[in-house]
């Protein structure tokens, strides 16, 4: 089975309940967001996107009316990529409005500053050891 076919049969296997991911349609987001299927008929399957719904065609996985967007399947790469686009825009968020920072106590923007140092101070080391 190719990867055609196996995402077509993934299409036809989802049901309502199931975690599906929305690629990035906006300059904004970065990562796909991670939605769950509401219902499915013969011919869409409609899922929860914001405060709407969203229709997309089951047998090509196409947003109806865009073409462009397919539905995906959730992966570990996936969930990875959720994750590091909410700790961004938590970092992006906290150093945007000066007030949130003037709220953290003296210790934990320590220990922030210590863990970023020290992750940094390991990716550098990897960067290096990979060249």
């Amino acid at each position: 089975m190719n990867d055609s076919e196996q995402y077509k049969a993934w299409l036809m296997s989802l049901k309502e309940g199931d975690e599906v991911a929305i690629p990035d349609r906006t300059v904004y987001r970065r990562a796909p967001h991670i939605t769950r299927v509401l219902k499915v008929t013969t011919t869409q399957i409609v899922v929860k996107e914001g405060v709407l719904e969203a229709r997309y065609n089951r047998h090509d996985g196409t947003r109806r009316g865009h073409g462009f967007n397919n539905l995906k399947p959730v992966t570990d790469e996936v969930r990875a990529a959720v994750k590091l686009s909410a700790n961004r825009e938590w970092l992006y968020n906290m150093t945007y409005r000066r007030e949130k920072l003037d709220e953290i106590p003296p210790a934990v923007l320590e220990a922030m500053r210590a863990a970023y140092d020290n992750g940094m101070a390991q990716h550098n080391a990897a960067q290096h050891q990979s060249e």
